[in-house]
């Protein structure tokens, strides 16, 4: 699993690049962990919004999947956590021909 904390990422990172080299055989497992802040939900809805477009996702369900990435992680911000404590986003995605299998997954405090 391939981990990334975003708070030590530089902003004009090319997420779309950074993505791809993360993706070995039709597949991406990866780790983002985060200060519970809300100003990183952005950061993690433009990456969510990346991968689902490398590995084609429909479009109609691309906006699904961010939404609930995002509720997920400001649950985590809100509720589950005191500010600035890491939280962590796992994604797993897996592609073989035209199915495609997806796992999200939030950990906080």
């Amino acid at each position: 699993m391939e981990t990334i904390n975003i708070d030590e990422l530089a902003s004009n990172l090319d997420k779309h690049q950074y993505i791809n080299q993360c993706i070995k055989d039709n597949q991406v497992d990866i780790q983002f962990g985060y200060a519970a802040d809300f100003k990183n939900a952005k950061i993690l809805r433009d990456f969510m919004a990346v991968i689902f477009t490398i590995f084609d996702f429909p479009k109609k369900d691309i906006a699904r999947f961010i939404l609930a990435s995002d509720e997920m992680n400001n649950n985590a911000i809100e509720y589950g956590s005191s500010e600035n404590e890491i939280n962590y986003l796992r994604v797993k995605v897996n592609k073989q021909n035209t199915i495609i299998s997806l796992s999200m997954e939030v950990e906080d405090t």
